[in-house]
C-alpha cells in the first residue's frame, strides 16, 4: 500500500473513528449517539419526502385550477338590493341557479374569487377542490364576470 496523502487521511479518520468508539469505555454512549443520528437523519428523510410530495401536489392542483378558471361559473351571493359579495366555495353551502333555486348540475365547474375551484356533486356541493395561487387567472376570471347577475350562480340559495 502506497502512503498517499489520501490514504494517510483515510487512515487517521478510521483510526479517529475507532478511539472515539471504543475510547474512555464510553461505546454505549457512542451507540446511542450514532443512533440518535440515525434516527434524526431518517426523520429528516420522511420529512423532506413529504414536503416534496406536497409541492408536487400543489403544482399539479395549480395547473387543474388555472384550466378551470378559463371556463369556470363564479359564485356570487346577493344582488338585488342586497350587495353582491364572492364567497369562497365551501364544501357545505349548495351552490344553486339564481333564477330557479335548483342545484346546479352534477359536473358543474365553479370558482370564487379567491383561487378555489370545485366541481359539484349530484346535490350540488363542491368537491374535488383545487386551488391557484395565480392572480392572473382568477383576475381574468373576475373581468370576465363584469356585474351580470342575471345567470350567475349563487352560494345556498341567496
Amino acid at each position: 500500500m502506497d502512503l498517499t496523502p489520501k490514504n494517510l487521511i483515510y487512515g487517521v479518520s478510521a483510526i479517529g473513528a475507532a478511539v472515539s468508539l471504543i475510547g474512555g469505555g464510553n461505546m454505549g454512549n457512542s451507540l446511542d449517539a450514532l443512533n440518535r443520528l440515525r434516527a434524526a437523519n431518517q426523520q429528516e428523510m420522511v420529512t423532506s419526502a413529504e414536503l416534496e410530495r406536497a409541492e408536487a401536489s400543489r403544482k399539479q392542483q395549480t395547473v387543474i385550477a388555472n384550466d378551470r378558471y378559463k371556463a369556470c361559473e363564479l359564485i356570487v351571493a346577493g344582488g338585488g338590493k342586497q350587495k353582491i359579495t364572492f364567497p369562497a366555495i365551501n364544501p357545505a353551502t349548495v351552490i344553486t341557479d339564481r333564477n330557479t333555486g335548483a342545484p346546479l348540475v352534477r359536473g358543474t365547474v365553479v370558482c370564487d374569487a379567491y383561487g378555489n375551484t370545485a366541481i359539484l356533486d349530484q346535490q350540488g356541493k363542491a368537491t374535488a377542490f383545487a386551488f391557484t395561487g395565480d392572480r392572473n387567472a382568477v383576475q381574468i376570471r373576475m373581468k370576465r364576470y363584469r356585474g351580470g347577475l342575471y345567470a350567475q350562480p349563487v352560494a345556498g340559495g341567496q
